[in-house]
């Protein structure tokens, strides 16, 4: 009876007769919408990669580069990915006025919402001697030039070069452009290997044609490492060593489990940390460790304990009782050719969120715990109420 109820209420849903006669009488319809679906996906997929490439602007330096001065990207966010000058004078006259357009293009994505720090490289003399490069300092890339007064190479004085503010004094990549042949003609001349910008120039004699090669380089790209959740469910309950399971992942959090009581919260209760590989600067090297003695530091309210400089911390060593002045040893290893500094350092104010069951970590991408903080009151594990983070140094 349930069954003819059921039936019997059942309304058809609205159809729209159009459609469906499309569908009964048309079955290439289903063909040119699947055509149709495709052709979204292929634009969106244009899209969604241009987004993320470098975008590139043409500056126009047809009078700037005319006359004694400046002539740059229009910004300190761009650099030079390669020039356009227009016809040869002659082979015994090429004054450098005709260089008239730089192509000067976003930096690598990784970089592109950082702002950037500039140097003016002196290539007073370096431009002056036949055969010889002039090069921005290592790691930035050209952004402007400089010119005074006369029509010759030399006259080219000085190269702005720019980098993002957290780009290393290193490149990923570099090569030599040649354009010896390019670059007597009318027309861009540029590295054409795509995410390179210029970084220098090579001259043979001093007119402008006499540029025969670009040094191109690429950013390098800091990528941040991998982590694991290292299990202390058990280890940290009694006396003995709780580590990230290698030496070469450093702790950037804890995991506690519920908060016993505010006059007894044993340090049992610190049940995980996790453990996360070095950035791709240092990925492959192994590590070297110190074993940083807390047996005092902890033992007094209102005190840090940290790692050496330029460590980071791997793993504690607990003695058999339940205070927070039991954590007596940081284990703190570094990548072999990591310095004994940091790029950066923050502390993160833990004073609350440790009070509770879950995560506390460093919330910073890429940084590391390297020591706490105990408080001034009492001696429970929710007493660690700040945790110092600190980045790898990269070398800006």
């Amino acid at each position: 009876m349930t069954g003819e109820i059921i039936k019997n209420n059942y309304q058809r849903p609205k159809t729209f007769p159009l459609i469906e006669q499309l569908f009964a009488y048309n079955p290439g319809v289903l063909k040119i919408i699947g055509v149709m679906l495709m052709l979204v996906v292929l634009v969106s997929a244009v899209i969604t990669a241009a987004g993320a490439s470098n975008s590139c602007k043409n500056e126009n330096w047809w009078s700037s580069f005319d006359k004694k001065g400046w002539s740059t990207c229009n910004n300190d966010k761009r650099f030079i990915t390669g020039f356009y000058r227009t016809k040869l004078g002659a082979w015994n006259r090429d004054e450098i006025y005709r260089l008239e357009e730089a192509k000067c293009c976003s930096s690598d994505l990784s970089y592109r919402n950082e702002r950037s720090e500039c140097k003016n490289a002196n290539w007073w003399t370096s431009l002056d001697k036949p055969n010889s490069w002039s090069v921005c300092p290592a790691g930035y890339f050209l952004n402007g030039l400089y010119r005074t007064a006369g029509q010759n190479l030399h006259n080219i004085e000085v190269g702005k070069c720019c980098k993002p503010v957290n780009h290393p004094k290193r490149y990923e990549q570099c090569y030599d452009e040649n354009i010896r042949f390019k670059f007597d003609r009318q027309g861009w001349s540029t590295c054409t290997k795509a995410g390179f910008y210029v970084v220098g120039v090579y001259r043979g004699a001093d007119w402008l044609h006499n540029i025969d090669r670009l040094r191109c380089c690429k950013m390098l790209r800091v990528k941040p490492g991998h982590c694991v959740n290292s299990n202390w469910w058990s280890s940290f309950d009694k006396k003995g060593w709780s580590n990230c399971n290698n030496d070469k992942l450093f702790i950037t959090g804890f995991y506690r489990s519920k908060l016993g009581t505010w006059t007894r919260d044993e340090i049992y209760r610190l049940e995980e940390a996790k453990c996360c590989s070095s950035n791709s600067l240092y990925q492959n090297q192994r590590s070297e460790c110190k074993n940083a003695n807390w047996w005092t530091s902890l033992d007094k309210p209102n005190s840090w304990s940290v790692c050496p400089a330029g460590y980071f911390l791997n793993g504690l060593y607990r003695t058999a009782g339940q205070n927070l002045h039991n954590i007596e040893v940081g284990k703190c290893c570094k990548p072999v050719n990591h310095p004994n500094r940091y790029e950066d350092c923050y502390d993160e104010n833990v004073r609350t969120k440790f009070d509770k069951q879950g995560w506390t970590t460093c919330s910073k991408i890429g940084y590391y715990v390297v020591g706490v903080f105990r408080d001034k009151y009492l001696d429970w594990l929710h007493n660690v109420d700040i945790f110092k983070c600190c980045k790898m140094w990269i070398g800006h």
